[in-house]
């Protein structure tokens, strides 16, 4: 009995190792990827803006109750557990472990900022590649960003070569965030965020209020989150200065080179944080950022000593320059973020963290 039983255990496990392996889920469809790339930039960039502006309990609770009236009018969360591309794959981790950092009120590192800055390229790449095969027919991202091919676009490096072979995506910044929150919120979640924005600006403090007149997507927040204004994905300036001091380093006979090397560097940092950058607006910030170079090497050490944080803020205008909104593109601006599908987690969060520090504060 015993040796018939072995037998047959035997046969099962040979017979299961000889199987094929079992395929795993299909690939989620590329409209599907593309507006999960969405929700986690615009998710990130919601939570650095509550975490950043120094919201009251009081005000956390109001914009909070607001934020659940737009998550009930949108569609539902993309799947973030679905089988994307690997480069995509390999994004969405990256944000994934950055919002949980975010989300803790922890400061980022080093190494997983570099992580995201890499993952951000990669991003921009794949949608750089698939900006000009949209479908006009099409519902959602895939009318603007096609099936971008199988090519598979990692880091920096790759972001290089994918960005300098593709067209920008056309239309102002105005109709691409338009675009994209309409795809994210879905014709009832944006006529909600419309219809709420007053409420959210009357909850807001007069310096709230003006943080959001220049603000941009925020993957990573600055070191210091003290002054509301640099809520959005404004440069650091410690290293804008260490890029001048590297300049100012730099020997006469090199610098031509090391000029040039630079410029190349700074055109995939600019596509990389604004995909949609021409050729022609690429070249006109590097005509700037040379002058910023240039005028850093010729101050004596004193002088740059002393201009060193009006030179590194001409770099951060130039990288990120600040868009210009009236007061019904900011209010709309600050409900989007403030309130947007998917912030109800960061509320839940702050509060619990308001209510420990007041309670260590007893």
């Amino acid at each position: 009995m015993m040796t018939i039983r072995c037998a047959a255990v035997l046969g099962a496990a040979l017979a299961a190792a000889a199987a094929p392996a079992a395929e795993g889920p299909p690939p989620a469809a590329w409209d599907d990827q593309a507006r999960s790339m969405l929700y986690l930039i615009m998710d990130l960039s919601s939570i650095n803006a509550i975490n950043g502006i120094n919201l009251t309990r009081e005000q956390a609770l109001r914009l909070r109750a607001l934020a659940q009236q737009v998550e009930a009018a949108s569609p539902a969360r993309p799947d973030l557990k679905a089988r994307f591309r690997p480069d995509l794959a390999e994004v969405r981790d990256t944000y994934l472990e950055l919002q949980s950092v975010l989300l803790a009120g922890r400061e980022v590192g080093e190494t997983l900022e570099k992580k995201v800055m890499a993952a951000r390229g990669t991003e921009s790449a794949v949608m750089r590649l698939a900006g000009g095969r949209g479908r006009p027919e099409a519902e959602g991202c895939a009318r603007c960003h096609g099936e971008p091919g199988t090519a598979d676009v990692r880091g920096l490096a790759g972001a290089r070569v994918a960005l300098a072979q593709e067209p920008p995506p056309r239309g102002t910044p105005h109709e691409s965030f338009m675009a994209h929150t309409t795809g994210l919120a879905g014709g009832d979640g944006l006529m909600a965020l419309a219809l709420l924005a007053p409420q959210v600006d009357a909850l807001l403090t007069p310096e709230q209020r003006d943080a959001f007149s220049s603000f941009t997507c925020c993957l990573v927040p600055p070191k210091s989150m003290t002054d509301p204004a640099r809520i959005g994905q404004a440069a650091s300036n410690e290293k804008n200065v260490a890029i001048l001091r590297w300049a100012r380093n730099v020997p006469a006979d090199r610098w031509p080179a090391m000029k040039a090397l630079s410029m190349e560097m700074w055109k995939v940092g600019l596509v990389v944080k604004s995909p949609g950058l021409s050729e022609a607006e690429q070249a006109r910030a590097c005509e700037r950022i040379t002058r910023v170079y240039d005028e850093a090497r010729r101050l004596p050490d004193i002088d740059f000593e002393l201009d060193k944080s009006r030179l590194a803020d001409e770099l951060g205008k130039i990288a990120l320059p600040p868009p210009t909104l009236g007061q019904r593109e900011r209010r709309f601006m600050a409900a989007v973020f403030l309130i947007g599908s998917g912030t109800v987690e960061a509320y839940d969060r702050l509060l619990a963290r308001l209510d420990a520090a007041a309670r260590q504060a007893n």
